[in-house]
């Protein structure tokens, strides 16, 4: 590209090409911006992939499941506080640093990400894992992107492991979210995997809310008021047999989780804290008797207090267990 020399009012003027001007300009500035973060990320990618300059070495999980990485310290220091401690502190690091807590493909991921590479699309669990190694290394803005994954793209299917992230990391609008899908999902979730493998406070938080929804239905008719009717709508077409049988069969998925046989005595185990929660009085006698009643998982004697109740109710003393929340009463 050249300059050129022109006759002016003023005599000879000399001219510059206005590409070159533009060059000081906002958009070229921006151009070779991205042109140098382009070629910054090359290198990195180069530096990963080949080891180059590597002063350091990563031997990742446990058994045989182990998987050694080599890394630059100032790369990693420089998008983690924790590793900026570790590599740049007053406690340094030797050059080879044991992690057995993490997994060597979370860990992968982890490096993928401080090293500036397009990350590959994850699921809802492997995201939930590589927030909790992002967290524990205060990698930020790694955790950022894996809550909006995870808030965007779950689904009923793995709503119940999203409301117990949500509770582990104390977030209530995505356990808010999460428990809302559920609701209008009801009937779907109950007959789900996701269910089978839900954790005991989300089924009680479950039961609970169908309580208090019921309840709330008979104070807001006295009232005249039927705000929230979307919600009643939902459980009113749900009976309260069909989750019974759904409970036992978390049982029995519990009871395999934790290494026992599926009797009646380990399932009971396994549901005791939720056992106030089920609204057995509003069953049917016959739902009761074909259901609960022949499950053994109530005791005869617990059984026959229950259905009294059913056909004549308040006219035996219900179980002790039943009587520690308001969920059987007042029916």
């Amino acid at each position: 590209m050249t300059t050129s020399f022109g006759r002016t009012s003023g005599g000879f003027g000399f001219s510059i090409p206005t590409n070159i001007v533009d060059f000081n300009g906002k958009k070229e500035r921006e151009k070779h911006s991205i042109h140098q973060d382009g070629w910054i990320l090359q290198k990195l990618n180069i530096l990963q992939d080949c080891h180059e300059l590597s002063d350091v070495q990563f031997c990742v999980g446990q058994g045989n499941c182990k998987k050694v990485f080599k890394a630059h310290r100032l790369i990693l220091a420089m998008s983690s506080d924790v590793f900026k401690a570790m590599f740049f502190g007053q406690l340094k690091e030797k050059d080879s640093v044991e992690i057995v807590d993490v997994s060597p493909d979370v860990f992968e991921y982890l490096l993928m990400y401080m090293y500036g590479r397009n990350l590959p699309k994850v699921t809802i669990h492997f995201a939930r894992e590589i927030y909790y190694a992002a967290d524990k290394y205060l990698i930020d803005g790694l955790k950022a992107s894996c809550l909006k994954l995870i808030s965007e793209r779950f689904s009923i299917a793995s709503a119940s492991v999203v409301c117990e992230f949500a509770e582990d990391i104390k977030d209530e609008n995505l356990f808010n979210k999460a428990f809302e899908t559920i609701l209008y999902n009801i009937h779907e979730y109950i007959r789900s995997i996701s269910f089978r493998t839900a954790s005991t406070n989300v089924i009680k938080k479950l039961l609970g809310t169908k309580l208090y929804l019921r309840q709330g239905e008979r104070r807001d008719r006295r009232a005249g008021s039927f705000h929230n009717m979307s919600y009643r709508d939902i459980y009113s077409n749900i009976k309260d047999i069909d989750i019974w049988k759904a409970l036992c069969e978390w049982s029995k998925e519990r009871c395999k989780t934790d290494g026992k046989e599926p009797t009646p005595a380990n399932q009971r185990e396994a549901l005791l804290p939720i056992l106030p929660y089920v609204q057995f009085l509003t069953m049917s006698s016959q739902d009761f008797t074909c259901g609960p009643a022949k499950s053994g998982i109530l005791s005869d004697e617990e059984s026959l207090a229950i259905l009294m109740n059913i056909v004549v109710y308040q006219s035996q003393p219900l179980p002790d267990w039943m009587l520690k929340t308001k969920t059987n009463s007042d029916v």
